[in-house]
């Protein structure tokens, strides 16, 4: 009888070790808050004068952040935890560059057994200059008129670009998605190491986008194009080419709709999968600008 007592024991804690090794991986994937603690409130506010800044810098850990555009003059930085610290946030000027350190001691990847904090940022919408936003573990969101250079990055978090109007921008993640809304912008850098890229709407001059590892959508698309993933597909809905664009991926499909004001010579390179042109032709309008996609191994549908 005893014997067999600890065979049901062993059985049921190798089970809750599985269980509980699961939900880590399940944690560490989708950065869940599993804090025990009451919901978060305010427990600091700054408001910071502009004045002669043309670089803003915010540096944070684990929380996560949420940029606004704003009808006052001055720059306000919100922070919610779930407790009161000692260290919660610095604001420094340095010449024309202002930084915002977050000071909090909370850590967290995925499990976060004490405080889980969030940024509240409103940006003066008369405010031109650039913006870098620096994440070690949290999602970054920003809505935001008129910028110079914007720079977005994060470890481990998603983010999400709702709108934004800039002459250039960065965005990065290791492991998460990119989201983004309506943009116009000359020039984008946008990767992901592991997650999806989402696209709405991009007007731009020049944009380069690489998923090693997550499918790339694009619902409408109107500038030049340099788009690579290693393993996912690739599908824009509405292309207009401006300028000489080429696609290529390692591991999965190409669908592209090319609009049908563009004017391009469609070059299709496939090593194993299926090619289609548009209406079976290389020439779209006056075949002006080279539009070359490659796959090593996938289909390609170029539609008009």
């Amino acid at each position: 009888m005893n014997k067999i007592l600890k065979i049901v024991q062993i059985s049921l804690l190798t089970i809750l070790l599985m269980l509980l090794i699961g939900m880590l991986f399940w944690g560490l994937s989708k950065n869940a808050d599993f804090s025990m603690f009451d919901k978060t409130k305010e427990v600091k506010k700054e408001t910071v004068t502009l004045e002669n800044i043309d670089e803003i810098i915010f540096n944070f850990k684990s929380s996560d952040v949420k940029i606004y555009p704003s009808d006052i003059n001055e720059l306000k930085i919100v922070k919610y935890a779930r407790k009161k610290e000692k260290n919660l946030f610095n604001v420094k000027k340095d010449q024309n560059t202002l930084t915002v350190e977050d000071k909090s001691d909370d850590f967290c990847i995925g499990f976060c057994f004490n405080n889980s904090a969030r940024y509240e940022v409103y940006l003066p919408k008369t405010y031109k200059g650039n913006l870098t936003v620096n994440e070690v573990s949290g999602d970054i969101e920003l809505k935001a008129e008129k910028l110079n250079n914007i720079k977005l990055k994060t470890i481990s978090g998603d983010i999400d670009i709702i709108s934004l109007s800039a002459n250039s921008l960065i965005s990065n993640t290791k492991s998460g998605e990119i989201n983004i809304g309506n943009i116009t912008s000359n020039n984008a850098d946008i990767k992901t190491i592991s997650g999806d890229i989402d696209v709405k709407n991009l007007i731009l001059n020049h944009v380069k986008i690489n998923s090693i590892s997550g499918d790339i959508s694009i619902n409408k698309l109107n500038g030049k194009i340099e788009i690579s993933t290693t393993s996912g597909d690739i599908y824009i809905n509405d292309f207009k080419i401006a300028e000489a664009s080429k696609i290529n991926s390692v591991s999965g499909d190409v669908e592209v709709n090319l609009n049908r004001s563009s004017n391009c010579n469609v070059i299709l390179e496939s090593i194993s999968g299926d090619k289609d042109l548009p209406n079976n032709s290389s020439l779209v309008g006056n075949g002006k600008h080279k539009f070359q996609v490659k796959t090593t191994s996938g289909d390609i549908d170029v539609n008009i």
